[in-house]
């Protein structure tokens, strides 16, 4: 942390930064979710927990969300060719275990979530807005309307339209 309680871009301490969302969000008002075991068998379409939005996809999916918002902070694990993962004879492509912070909100308080979490990637990380950007399907009018709250955060239509993300419950 710098001498004005901000953190620099160049910090890399994952429990300050991890520590300071929580913080943040639950100053905002946003109510807090438990996190899960990475195994936890809550979405039959994941074998591990690869990103919040697999605890978050029932409250969204049935309209569960409070008007207030939530956040989690969630250990993940990501893999290909998990499918095999059992197998000896199946190398392993890869595989990565992070900590994802993700924040759920209303659709009429979208606009608010953008703000929030654009003061908190400036002014509480110190992260320049030359240095971010959001990516988001030229369909989605409603988010690119909400993006405007971010502030100066550069707006990047996604490129790979191939490869958004649709859910659905296994």
């Amino acid at each position: 942390m710098n001498k004005d309680n901000t953190f620099r871009s160049h910090d890399s301490n994952p429990s300050l930064v991890t520590s300071e969302y929580e913080s943040y969000f639950k100053e905002a008002g946003l109510k807090q979710l438990a996190s899960v075991a990475i195994t936890e068998k809550l979405d039959k379409s994941v074998r591990f927990i690869g990103a919040p939005i697999s605890v978050m996809k029932p409250i969204l999916m049935e309209d569960r969300i409070p008007q207030s918002g939530l956040f989690m902070i969630q250990n993940c694990i990501r893999t290909a060719n998990v499918s095999g993962l059992l197998d000896v004879e199946t190398t392993p492509e890869y595989g990565s275990f992070f900590t994802a912070m993700c924040a759920l909100t209303s659709y009429d308080q979208l606009g608010n979530l953008f703000e929030q979490t654009g003061v908190y990637l400036t002014d509480k990380l110190g992260i320049n807005t030359e240095d971010l950007y959001i990516s988001l399907d030229k369909k989605d009018s409603d988010l690119f309307h909400a993006s405007k709250r971010f502030g100066d955060i550069a707006v990047i239509p996604t490129l790979n339209q191939g490869h958004i993300m649709t859910m659905y419950m296994g």
